[in-house]
C-alpha cells in the first residue's frame, strides 16, 4: 500500500524469477506537502486523478494561499494605521466630535461591525452544514442527473456569497447612517424593492431551486413517505441559520431606512423638559449625494452637491470602512477589519465549497464489511481493498456473498456476476447466492457501491481449488528380513491397476503423500512436482469432460467458454518427491487440515476403517496394514482390496474430498496380489527404421518352444527395396508399470545368440507411443535396442525365411533382492520377414449372374478372393486372374492348387488394357501372370502364393 520506486521481481521459492516490474515513481504534488493533514487514502486518490484537474485544483490552492498571505499583509498594515497617529484626513468625516443629541443613543461601529460580523458567522455555519447535509441527502437519494449534487457543492460559492455581499452591505448602510447623524447629517437611505435587490434575489434563487431539485429526487425515489420528509426536513434545516442572519441585519437596516433612533429618558424632567426635532445643526443629505461625495474622497464638512449617481452598492464596500477613521479604539479596529474580514469570508465560502468537491472527488463510497460464505479469501477485508480472491472447492456448487454499507452515505448496493445483475439495495446490507456451475471461469462477483458522485467496485474472483493424493508408498519386511518399498503414483491405481508384493511380508506399511491445485492462471507446460493448470483453447464441453479419460494425466476439469481448464497430474516419474512445504502453506492459509483414513472393501462395500496419522510434509501415514494384504482362499489366494478417505477441516467444517464414490478415487478400490505381473500386462513393443515398414502384430497367445508362458510378441517386417540398405532397426519396449523395465535384449538364431547394443530413446519415439517416458506427458519406462538388419538378412538366408526370436530380460525394482531371477518371466519377441508387398490381383473376366466374388489386398505372402454361388450354372464357366509383381521378383503357384489352375498366354488383345500394359508382355516392367480358374471348382478361398528369388 505504500509508496515504492524501482524494481520488483516476481520469484518462486527456489529462487528463481518469473517476471519484473518496474514501478514508475509517483509525481510530486502539492497535496503531498498536506500529508501531515490529509489521510494516506485522500492522497492517493488525489494522484488518481487526471493530470489537468490535479492542475486546476493545484492552482486554486495556490491561489488561495497568495491571497491569504496578501490579506495577512494588509491586516498588518491596517493594524498598524488603526494605532498611527494622523494629523488630519483628507476626506470623509474629518472629526471626531460628536454632534448629535445628548439623548439620543446611537449605536457605536464597533456595535455595528460586531453584528454583522456575528451575522456572517454563522451564515457561513449555516452554509457549510447545508452542504454537508445536502452532500450526503444527494449520497443516500439517487439523482440522475446529478444537478441536485453540483448545486449543493456549489451553492457557497454562487449562492452564499450574494448573501455574505447582502449582509456587509445592510451593516454598511447601517453604520453610515448612525455615523452621519453622529457628525450632524441626516443621511436619507433610499427603500430598495426586493425585486430590485439583486443580492437578496439571487440568494433566494439558489435556495429555491437547490430545495426543489431535492424535493425532486424525493418523490422519484420515494421509499417511505415519513422517511422521506424527514432526510429533506434534515436537508432544509441549515438554511434556518443562513436565513436568520439576513433577517436580523435587514432588520437593524430597516430601522435606518425608516430614521429610527433611540432615545434616552433619564433625567427627564419638568425643569429639563426634552424637545425633539427642534435641532437646527442637523443637515438632511441624500443618499446618491452622500455616496457620490464618498466617491471622490471629499470632506463631508462641504457643501454636498445635488443629488445625482446611484445608491450605495457592492462596489462601495471598498470605502465603507475609511469614512470615519477619527474614531478610536476598538471602533477603529472593527472599522479597519471591516474589508480584510469581507475577502476573508468570502474566501472562507469558496474555499468551502472547493473543499467538499477535493474530499467528493478524492473519496470513494466504501463497504463496511464484505463477508464470503463457503470460501476462503486469501486477504482479509478492509474498504480500501478492492480486489479479492476466494478459493472455493472444486465440487463446491454455491457461494454466498454478504455486503454491509452505511445507508446515509451511499445512495444503491447492488451485485453483479459477469455483468448481469443478481441484486441490488439501497439499505444496509445486502447478501446473494453465487452459482459456481457457470460457463465463464473463474466466476466473478461484482459488488457495487453507488453514491451520487461514483461509484466504488469491488471485484471478488472465485478460483476452484482441491487437495487430492498424489502417490502411496509402500514399504515391508518379508518373513526372510528383505525389504520391500515401492511408490505407486495415485494415477496408476485410479486406472484400476493391481500392486504385485512379494509373498511373506510379516508387516506392510502405507504412506499417503497429497498435494493441492489451483485452477487458476494456466502454465503453456506442466510441472513435474506438482499439479498444474493447464489450458486447451477451443475445446467444447464434452471434450473437456473427457480429459478423465487421460488417466495417467488429468486430475480435474473445468469447461469455459473459451476451451477447457484441465489440471495435470505431478510426473509419475517424481513418485513421493513432490514439494510438500508448498500445500503445507496452502492449507495454513485456509486454516486447514487434512484428516484421512484407509478401509476394508469387500464386493465394492466398505468394511473396517483405519485412521491415518499425520507424519508432515503433506503425508499421512499408518504403521500397520497387514488386515489388506491378499488371504488365502482354498487353491489360490484372494486379492485385498482397500480405498482411502480424505476428508478437509477448514474454519470448523468439514469437507468429504475423497472416497469411494469419488471420479478420482479406484472403483474397485486398490488391490493388493501375489500373482506377478505378466508380460501381457507390462510391456508393449514398437520397431522403427527409415524408409522400412514395420507392423507391431500384438501379443501371439500361443505356446512357443520356449519357456515363455506368456506368449510372445509379434513384429513383421515387410520386403522393399530400403529394407535391403538400412543398416540398423531400433527395437523400443515400451513398460506400463513405473517399477518394471527391460535391461537388456538377446537374440536367439539358429546357430549363434548374441545381445543387441542399447539404442538411445529420443523424442521420435513419440510418434510410436505419446506415453513415453521422454515425452512431455510421458511416464512409461522405456528401453530401445538396435539390431543390425544386415545380420536379420544374413539370418533369413540362412534358416530358410524361418522368423527370428529376441527374448529380452524385465527387472522390477521393488523385487529386486526378492524374486528369484531365474523365475523371472521371460519377455518373448517374434521377428517375421513378409515378402512382396507390391503384389497386385486382379479379375479380368465377368462372372455368371448367379456367381460372385471378394478380392483381398495382398499381404504376408498370400492373395485372397472368396467366390460364391448361389445356385449350379446351366454351363461352364471360368475365373480369369491377373497376377502382378515388381521386376525383380517372380511368382509360382501353391503347389497343393497347382492342378486346379490353368497359365494363360498374355495376347495383344489384352495389352490394350491399361490395367495389363505394364507388364513385360506387353513391353512393361512387371513381372505377370495370367491364371485360369474353372467356377466348378470352387474352395474357401483362392491362394495365390509368391516368393521372391535375392
Amino acid at each position: 500500500e505504500q509508496d515504492r520506486t524501482g524494481q520488483l521481481f516476481l520469484c518462486s521459492s527456489q529462487q528463481r524469477c518469473y517476471a519484473e516490474i518496474r514501478l514508475k515513481r509517483r509525481e510530486r504534488r502539492l497535496v503531498d506537502s498536506l500529508s501531515s493533514v490529509l489521510n494516506y487514502d485522500t492522497i492517493k486518490s488525489f494522484h488518481t486523478l487526471p493530470p489537468q484537474v490535479c492542475a486546476i485544483f493545484e492552482f486554486m490552492v495556490l491561489l488561495t494561499l497568495a491571497i491569504l498571505l496578501a490579506v495577512a499583509l494588509w491586516l498588518m498594515y491596517l493594524l498598524y494605521e488603526a494605532f498611527k497617529e494622523e494629523s488630519s484626513r483628507p476626506w470623509g468625516f474629518t472629526t471626531d466630535r460628536d454632534k448629535s443629541d445628548p439623548q439620543l443613543r446611537l449605536p457605536k461601529p464597533a456595535d455595528i461591525m460586531f453584528q454583522a460580523f456575528v451575522d456572517v458567522l454563522f451564515f457561513v455555519i449555516g452554509c457549510g452544514l447545508f452542504v454537508l447535509e445536502g452532500e450526503r441527502f444527494f449520497r443516500t437519494y439517487r439523482d440522475l442527473s446529478n444537478t441536485g449534487f453540483v448545486l449543493v457543492l456549489a451553492f457557497p460559492l454562487v449562492f452564499g456569497c450574494a448573501g455574505v455581499l447582502r449582509i456587509f452591505l445592510a451593516a454598511s448602510r447601517c453604520h453610515l447612517y448612525y455615523e452621519s447623524l453622529r457628525h450632524g447629517m441626516l443621511l436619507k437611505l433610499q427603500e430598495v424593492q426586493f425585486w430590485r435587490d439583486y443580492l437578496l434575489l439571487w440568494f433566494w434563487v439558489g435556495v429555491i431551486i437547490t430545495v426543489g431539485q431535492a424535493a425532486q429526487v424525493v418523490f422519484w425515489d420515494r421509499n417511505n413517505m415519513w422517511e422521506d420528509l424527514k432526510a429533506l426536513l434534515v436537508f432544509s434545516s441549515p438554511l434556518y441559520y443562513m436565513i436568520s442572519s439576513m433577517l436580523d441585519i435587514q432588520h437593524a437596516e430597516s430601522q435606518a431606512l425608516q430614521r429610527h433612533c433611540i432615545l434616552a429618558l433619564e433625567g427627564i424632567s419638568k425643569d429639563k423638559p426634552v424637545e425633539i426635532g427642534v435641532r437646527k445643526d442637523i443637515e438632511p443629505i441624500e443618499e446618491p449625494s452622500f455616496v457620490a461625495m464618498a466617491r471622490q474622497r471629499k470632506d463631508f464638512a462641504e457643501t454636498p452637491p445635488e443629488a445625482s449617481g446611484s445608491q450605495l452598492n457592492v462596489t462601495d464596500l471598498r470605502w465603507v470602512g475609511f469614512v470615519s477613521l477619527k474614531s478610536s479604539g476598538a471602533n477603529r479596529i472593527m472599522l479597519l477589519l471591516f474589508n480584510p474580514l469581507l475577502l476573508c469570508t468570502l474566501l472562507c465560502l469558496a474555499g468551502l465549497s472547493c473543499s467538499v468537491c477535493f474530499r467528493t472527488i478524492t473519496s470513494k463510497p466504501e463497504l463496511l464489511n464484505l463477508r464470503l460464505i463457503g470460501g476462503s479469501t486469501t486477504k482479509s477485508f478492509r474498504p480500501s481493498l478492492h480486489h479479492y480472491q476466494v478459493l472455493a472447492l472444486k465440487s463446491q456448487r454455491l457461494l454466498g456473498v454478504s455486503a454491509e454499507v452505511n445507508p446515509t452515505e451511499i445512495s444503491r448496493l447492488s451485485m453483479h456476476q459477469h455483468s448481469m445483475p443478481l441484486a441490488s439495495t439501497t439499505g444496509a446490507s445486502l447478501a446473494e447466492a453465487v452459482s459456481l456451475e457457470e460457463d465463464i471461469y473463474p466466476v466473478q462477483v461484482d459488488v457495487n457501491v453507488e453514491d451520487t458522485a461514483s461509484t466504488t467496485e469491488y471485484r471478488v474472483q472465485v478460483l476452484k481449488y482441491g487437495v487430492l493424493p498424489e502417490s502411496i508408498t509402500f514399504s515391508g519386511t518379508t518373513k526372510s528380513g528383505k525389504k520391500f518399498h515401492r511408490c505407486v503414483p495415485w494415477g496408476y491405481l485410479w486406472s484400476a491397476n493391481p500392486l504385485w508384493v512379494p509373498e511373506g511380508l510379516k508387516s506392510l506399511e502405507a504412506s499417503l503423500h497429497y498435494s493441492h491445485y489451483v485452477i487458476a492462471l494456466p502454465w503453456s507446460k506442466p510441472h513435474e512436482d506438482r499439479f498444474t493448470t493447464t489450458f486447451m483453447p477451443n475445446t467444447t464441453k464434452d471434450d473437456c469432460e473427457r480429459q478423465y479419460l487421460r488417466l495417467h494425466t488429468a486430475t480435474a476439469q473445468h469447461s469455459s467458454t473459451g476451451g477447457c481448464f484441465k489440471v495435470t497430474q505431478p510426473s509419475w516419474r517424481m513418485c513421493g518427491q513432490t514439494s510438500g512445504k508448498a500445500t503445507d502453506d496452502f492449507l495454513k492459509m485456509l486454516s486447514g487440515t487434512i484428516h484421512g483414513a484407509i478401509c476394508v472393501r469387500h464386493w465394492q462395500a466398505e468394511g473396517e476403517c483405519q485412521q491415518l496419522e499425520n507424519a508432515g510434509a503433506s503425508v499421512l501415514t499408518t504403521k500397520n496394514t497387514s488386515k489388506f494384504l491378499p488371504r488365502p482362499y482354498e487353491d489360490s489366494w484372494e486379492e485385498g482390496h482397500f480405498s482411502v478417505q480424505l476428508d478437509m477441516m477448514v474454519e470448523n467444517t468439514m469437507f468429504r474430498i475423497l472416497d469411494s464414490r469419488s471420479l478420482y478415487s479406484p472403483m474397485q478400490g486398490i488391490t493388493l496380489t501375489y500373482q506377478p505381473l505378466t508380460s501381457y500386462q507390462l510391456f508393449h513393443i514398437a520397431a522403427f527404421s527409415p524408409g522400412v515398414k514395420v507392423r507391431s502384430g500384438g501379443w501371439d497367445p500361443e505356446i512357443s518352444d520356449h519357456d515363455s508362458y506368456n506368449g510372445q510378441w509379434r513384429l513383421k517386417v515387410y520386403d522393399s527395396p530400403r529394407f535391403k540398405q538400412a543398416e540398423t532397426m531400433a527395437i523400443y519396449i515400451f513398460s506400463t508399470d513405473l517399477d518394471c523395465y527391460v535391461s537388456s535384449l538377446k537374440v536367439l538364431a539358429l546357430k549363434r545368440t548374441w545381445n543387441l547394443e542399447p539404442a538411445p530413446v529420443t523424442d521420435a519415439v513419440c510418434d510410436l507411443d505419446s506415453a513415453a517416458e521422454v515425452c512431455d506427458d510421458g511416464w512409461k519406462p522405456t528401453r530401445g535396442f538396435q539390431l543390425p538388419l544386415q545380420l536379420f538378412r544374413d539370418e533369413l538366408r540362412t534358416s530358410g525365411m524361418h522368423p527370428l526370436q529376441l527374448r529380452a530380460k524385465r527387472v522390477c525394482e521393488s523385487m529386486e533382492g526378492i524374486e528369484d531371477p531365474k523365475l523371472a518371466p521371460k519377455l518373448w519377441i517374434k521377428m517375421t520377414f513378409v515378402y512382396h508387398p507390391e503384389m497386385q490381383l486382379s479379375v479380368m473376366n465377368a462372372l455368371a449372374p448367379n456367381a460372385s466374388y471378394n478380392l483381398f489386398a495382398c499381404e504376408e505372402n498370400q492373395c485372397r478372393i472368396d467366390l460364391q454361388r448361389r445356385t449350379a450354372p446351366p454351363q461352364k464357366f471360368s475365373l480369369q486372374l491377373l497376377a502382378q509383381l515388381g521386376p525383380e521378383h517372380v511368382l509360382d503357384l501353391d503347389p497343393y492348387q497347382e492342378a486346379n489352375f490353368k497359365v494363360l498366354d498374355i495376347d495383344q488383345e489384352l495389352c490394350n488394357i491399361t490395367l495389363v500394359s505394364r507388364v513385360k508382355a506387353c513391353g512393361g516392367k512387371l513381372n505377370a501372370m495370367l491364371l485360369e480358374v474353372p467356377l466348378d471348382f470352387l474352395p474357401d478361398g483362392l491362394i495365390v502364393t509368391r516368393i521372391k528369388t535375392w
